[in-house]
């Protein structure tokens, strides 16, 4: 290769452990069933709410993980609100 040029863009990346255009639209359903589950909780103020909590899901192994969130005092938005 000459110097200065430019080098041939890589091969899109596929295969074993990655996710693809494919196996990635389901996902979307998945997580916006559960937005939408969570709406309906907060519409009827049947259940818990995730209020306060961040809920992931690893679609690898297709386990859910949850975390705490500590309200920040000094957001114009959130601080006043109750949980």
């Amino acid at each position: 290769r000459p110097p200065g040029q430019v080098p041939d863009p890589a091969p899109p990346r596929s295969g074993k452990g990655r996710l693809n255009f494919l196996s990635s639209a389901p996902l979307v359903g998945i997580i916006g069933s559960v937005q939408a589950a969570e709406a309906l909780k907060l519409l009827t103020g049947v259940g818990h709410s995730l209020a306060g909590r961040l809920q992931m899901l690893d679609a690898r192994s297709m386990e859910w993980t949850e975390i705490r969130l500590a309200r920040n005092a000094g957001c114009a938005v959130c601080a006043g609100l109750r949980a």
